[in-house]
């Protein structure tokens, strides 16, 4: 169970335990974010008239796991009495991230800091301002510590200046811990473990939502490189020659333009434009190998999931619980998701200690993987409910409505993904076997061998890699993707064997083959020199 108590000065109260009970209850924790409690009590509630803003401490204790899941302070206090006369005091709370807004920063000016000093510093900062119970002890991450940065901080509140100087420039996690009774904060890569309790349909998971979020996608990319002098802001823009257009099976460019499209995520979330700039970056092929690049390992859609699940761990059905920062196996077969993903936000029940709901997911997939789950989840759909309905002999098209498909022309929209209507029939058709359904071996062979989908099958996106630090000792041979013409230039590429970078290098125009009588008509394409 969840006891939850609260402390003014040296008394401690409980407000939930065998004996009182709030009215409702719910604490919400994330990652890099100021964790929230809120709850309502009755008037026979001890914690009536007992809570102060600001200066009210409150702790939820998970009993099962003797593990303290919110500590912080009361922020704001609402009195309430519904059309029946009930009256209750409904109250906000944040965790102790927010002792952070409690002190402000000094100035100081621009200058190189290693990350352990910087974070140091603001710490030390903070903790010369506050009561001593706001103060903490500083512990970073080895990994971190000889990282250069040329920050200057404003005066602005400690949180602010964390987020903006740190987590925002270098990246990270901040941990807060209670230990020996000292605040501790620590400043961590990437915190959590790999657990092994599985969270599937008809085990634990009651209802599953798919949240993909491409606020951020760019689906056409004008890459700016080196400014073209001191004296003005204008940059440097790829230049690709008439008649020279490059498409590489994701990227397309086109002559006279500025821009390179990825041709999947157009398809999916139409144009959207944006810039990139590559300081340092000189010549219009080399900006272009770089905008090629960028789109290929950085033009990502974060995937996130909303999961209800029960906490079976403490009925002793599983090994671990659902703790935030921890990753788990996920497996939803009508929605083809077999993955591992990690909880990003994790929403607790005081009054229920069995239900949990959680977001997981801090994983990136491009258009063309998106797409392919998309026609994955369709025909494990369409599979699903043809064998449920095969008695009644439904047809496809009272199928496809039963599935909520929306028909918009050429495209389907299915969890929010759009992809080619034809695509989707083709993979159905050939699907559908004498006995009226598809069968999950026949899913899986259509998938693999379907053919310009795009994607891997594999659920994991892996990340942007760092192919800077490359030294490219080992390239694949060149391949002619555009063929020089007598009047046009080409281009050929080649790919990096150890980090997947490709090169892009113009092919010379081959320049017109004197023939005729005159020897004014060029024998290769036929034109007048």
């Amino acid at each position: 169970m969840y006891v939850v108590n609260i402390k003014n000065g040296a008394d401690i109260i409980p407000i939930q335990n065998a004996k009182h009970k709030l009215f409702t209850g719910n604490v919400v924790q994330g990652i890099n974010t100021i964790d929230s409690f809120q709850f309502s009590i009755l008037k026979n509630n001890p914690a009536f008239g007992n809570l102060h803003e600001f200066t009210t401490l409150v702790e939820v204790i998970n009993t099962s796991k003797n593990r303290t899941e919110f500590y912080g302070r009361v922020l704001l206090l609402t009195p309430e009495m519904n059309d029946k006369g009930l009256i209750t005091q409904n109250v906000v709370c944040e965790n102790y991230f927010g002792f952070f807004c409690d002190s402000q920063q000094e100035y100081v000016a621009t200058t190189n800091w290693r990350v352990d000093e910087l974070f140091n510093h603001i710490i030390s900062c903070h903790n010369s301002q506050i009561e001593d119970y706001k103060k903490f002890k500083v512990v970073i991450d080895d990994s971190l510590k000889g990282i250069l940065v040329y920050e200057g901080i404003q005066r602005e509140n400690t949180w602010e200046t964390i987020k903006k100087k740190l987590l925002d420039k270098v990246g990270g996690e901040i941990v807060l811990s209670v230990e020996n009774g000292e605040n501790v904060i620590t400043y961590t890569p990437k915190a959590g473990e790999t657990k092994t309790t599985k969270i599937a349909l008809s085990k634990n998971m009651k209802s599953i939502r798919n949240e993909n979020d491409p606020s951020a996608f760019i689906t056409r990319l004008i890459p700016l490189g080196a400014k073209l002098n001191d004296n003005t802001e204008e940059r440097l823009e790829i230049d690709i020659e008439e008649d020279a257009n490059y498409f590489d099976g994701i990227c397309q460019v086109y002559a006279n333009k500025n821009y390179i499209d990825d041709v999947d995520a157009i398809r999916s979330f139409g144009v959207r434009v944006g810039y990139v700039e590559f300081d340092g970056v000189t010549g219009p092929l080399n900006l272009l190998n770089k905008g090629l690049n960028w789109i290929r390992t950085n033009n990502k859609v974060l995937v996130k999931y909303s999961i209800t699940a029960l906490d079976l761990s403490i009925l002793g059905l599983d090994i671990d619980d659902f703790q935030i920062y921890n990753s788990y196996p996920i497996e939803n077969k009508l929605l083809n998701i077999f993955d591992t993903v990690r909880i990003t936000k994790k929403n607790i029940d005081v009054c229920d200690e069995v239900k949990s709901s959680f977001e997981i997911g801090d994983k990136f997939k491009t258009a063309s993987e998106l797409r392919l789950e998309a026609m994955k989840s369709y025909l494990n759909l369409f599979d699903a409910l043809v064998k449920e309905n095969e008695e009644n002999k439904e047809s496809i098209s009272d199928i496809r409505t039963s599935i909520g498909v929306t028909d918009t022309g050429e495209l389907v929209k299915i969890q929010d993904t759009y992809i080619f209507k034809t695509d989707v029939e083709n993979l159905i058709n050939q699907a559908l076997t004498n006995s009226g359904f598809v069968t999950e071996d026949e899913v899986k062979d259509l998938i693999n061998n379907s053919g310009g989908t795009g994607g891997d099958d594999s659920g994991d996106s892996g990340d942007s890699g760092d192919t800077d630090k490359c030294k490219h000792t080992s390239w694949t041979e060149w391949e002619v993707v555009v063929a020089p013409t007598c009047t046009t230039t080409g281009y050929k590429r080649r790919r990096c064997k150890e980090c997947g970078e490709e090169e892009i290098v113009a092919i010379a125009a081959t320049g017109h083959s004197p023939g005729g009588d005159g020897g004014d008509i060029c024998t290769v394409c036929g034109l007048p020199i």
